[in-house]
């Protein structure tokens, strides 16, 4: 892996990172099409405004018009898809796999900042992870070779997000979301069952070491720039809505990127002090 590679992806992560902010916030809000503006005060935006992370440092992170305060969740997409497309870079792939990782992780990214502010996860996102997911099947991520996967492996997807269906359907949408199980079915088909499980895992241990940190310091993160508190006002309470969709990425990323298996997770659960 040489530096001149890593920082090629890195700073096309930033870039991507910055077209990721529009189809962000102009998704079933605006066209994607015409030039950036400022939400505050209309003005069109030039290049120096523009430019990923960077332009957030020297504005300090206002608008250079009217002063209003810049979302810090528009540098924060941007650093977060530099350091993962960095990241498929070190996985030292084929060039054709890594396009194809890349893709992957560009939904993910969509998809965890989306659900994140809105609370839902758009078909447009996890219907093409779960393609992709097909795809990776299909081929084997080898180009131009039909090689299918076992039977096994395509039942993963589905396998694992049935409780979720379920629980979507028994609580007609106030427990999960629908959106969590197509979401699942992707994440199955990419990872595995192992992988798969791993993720789930790791999810819903992440969801709620944050849900309990939310109820125990109801301040703590007041200031975010996402949408956490859809029903407790400006403190998380227990009638809070907390996105699961942003934790199975979550996990999905970290078994992506560091290869955990359910054999690494039995390992942690051998070591607990219960």
């Amino acid at each position: 892996m040489d530096f001149f590679g890593g920082f090629f992806f890195a700073v096309l992560g930033l870039i991507m990172g910055s077209f990721f902010n529009v189809v962000l916030y102009r998704f079933h809000a605006l066209p994607l099409t015409g030039r950036s503006r400022c939400l505050s005060c209309g003005n069109e935006l030039a290049a120096i405004d523009l430019i990923p992370v960077l332009s957030y440092l020297l504005l300090r992170g206002h608008c250079r018009f009217c002063g209003s305060r810049i979302s810090l969740s528009y540098p924060a997409v941007e650093v977060l898809t530099g350091i993962l497309y960095f990241g498929v870079y070190a996985l030292l792939l084929p060039p054709a796999d890594t396009l194809f990782f890349l893709a992957v992780v560009s939904l993910s990214i969509l998809i965890f900042a989306y659900d994140l502010r809105h609370l839902v996860i758009p078909d447009h996102f996890s219907y093409p992870l779960a393609g992709l997911g097909v795809f990776s099947l299909l081929f084997m991520l080898t180009p131009f070779t039909f090689a299918p996967a076992p039977l096994s492996a395509w039942v993963v997807g589905p396998l694992l997000a049935f409780p979720f269906f379920l629980a979507w359907l028994l609580s007609r949408g106030t427990w999960m979301g629908l959106g969590d199980a197509k979401l699942v079915v992707g994440i199955g088909a990419l990872l595995g069952l192992s992988g798969g499980v791993s993720a789930l895992f790791i999810a819903f241990w992440s969801g709620a070491f944050v849900g309990i940190l939310l109820l125990l310091v109801p301040r703590l993160f007041r200031s975010v720039p996402f949408r956490l508190f859809a029903a407790g006002g400006n403190h998380f309470t227990m009638k809070s809505e907390l996105p699961f969709g942003p934790f199975l990425v979550i996990g999905f990323w970290i078994v992506l990127f560091f290869g955990v298996t359910f054999s690494d997770i039995l390992a942690l659960f051998s070591y607990a002090p219960w």
